[in-house]
């Protein structure tokens, strides 16, 4: 079995300075995956570890972490239901994370490599849902990157009879409208439990007349990330990729507009902390659900020295290797709980305190 590991080293000029430390982060889930093929990928990555081990430090140094590495990877948990694990091991550490991170096997040998790198290097899932209305009929489609790929179809006429148990916003006294509101409702619904499997970023496609009806009824409105207008009497793939592609080509913006639409979502249901200290607060209830946080935050002298000072009575007096500030025991105690953490542009988080986390509900 061939398996491609990203790999980095101490540079060998500041060698005899370097800790001895292993940094292994690779996807792992025994449910998902059979227990030879995931014993065969560890056997490749502990014969990786062990070969540059040997190479840039003593052999004593060398077998000690190698001993507490096999001891490790003998005893990981083949009953998590997790994605990935992550492992820290130095003569003082050793750390396993699971975690619901999607991430490409990456070794680290002589150079430490913090949570902050962790999320760093997750695999980003480039996926959306197209969402096209038609007032006969509506069709939603999932896609990434190269291509997209039909999931549901709703028919009009089979729905006229359609009765909401609740819906304000419907048009309920005029038969062409009512009609059309009902079907718009209907498709909601169905859209509601549809993102609960593909929990996406979400474009609607339809005439200015469809989109604004339903515009008035959707309750997914976390998910849209934008509206593009098109009258469409069929609407083959070839055709919604067509039409979506141009407005994924810069994922780095749907993504953010993605996560700016779950903080104002959270805020407006009080599910959201921000600024260093409530997100503290909320992160140590072990609720935290997703993290959002500034690329340099830690690196401004006002904010960095903020931070510290509140986590100065928190802190540990040992920290190991992978926890190299206060944000990487934030990142820890998120990702302990089962959350997850995007880093953002500086200056986004302005109107947040530079740090939001958004609470579970």
């Amino acid at each position: 079995m061939s398996s491609t590991i990203a790999y980095s080293a101490a540079p060998s000029s500041v060698i005899t300075e370097v800790v001895p430390c292993v940094s292994i982060l690779m996807p792992f889930e025994p449910k998902m995956t059979s227990k030879k093929e995931l014993h065969q990928k560890i056997d490749i990555v502990a014969r990786t570890v062990g070969s540059e081990l040997s190479l840039r430090f003593s052999p004593e140094q060398s077998e000690e972490i190698i001993r507490r590495l096999s001891r490790v990877l003998s005893s990981l948990n083949y009953l998590t239901y997790k994605r990935s694990v992550a492992i820290f091991i130095s003569r003082s550490t050793e750390r396993v994370y699971y975690l619901d991170l999607r991430v490409k096997i990456k070794v680290v040998v002589g150079n430490p490599f913090h949570l902050s790198d962790l999320v760093r290097n997750k695999v980003e899932r480039h996926e959306f849902l197209a969402l096209v209305l038609n007032e006969k009929w509506t069709k939603i489609y999932h896609g990434n990157a190269t291509k997209v790929s039909s999931l549901v179809s709703n028919v009009a006429e089979h729905v006229y009879d359609y009765a909401p148990e609740s819906c304000e916003s419907c048009n309920l006294k005029d038969e062409d409208t009512g009609r059309l509101d009902r079907f718009l409702y209907y498709t909601n619904e169905n859209l509601s439990m549809l993102l609960s499997a593909y929990p996406f970023p979400l474009f609607v496609i339809g005439t200015q007349k469809i989109i604004s009806r339903f515009r008035k009824i959707c309750t997914n409105k976390t998910n849209i990330v934008g509206y593009i207008s098109a009258n469409l009497t069929s609407a083959s793939e070839t055709v919604i990729g067509s039409l979506v592609m141009p407005h994924v080509a810069n994922w780095s913006l749907v993504k953010e507009h993605f996560l700016f639409n779950k903080l104002h979502t959270a805020q407006k249901e009080g599910q959201l902390a921000t600024g260093i200290g409530e997100v503290w607060k909320a992160a140590s209830r072990k609720n935290g659900k997703l993290l959002i946080v500034e690329n340099g935050y830690m690196n401004d002298g006002t904010d960095g020295n903020r931070v510290r000072a509140i986590f100065r009575t928190s802190k540990n007096l040992y920290s190991p290797f992978c926890i190299a500030d206060e944000i990487d025991q934030l990142i820890e105690k998120i990702l302990e709980a089962g959350g997850d953490v995007e880093f953002v542009e500086d200056g986004s988080l302005a109107d947040y305190n530079h740090i939001a986390l958004i609470r579970e509900y």
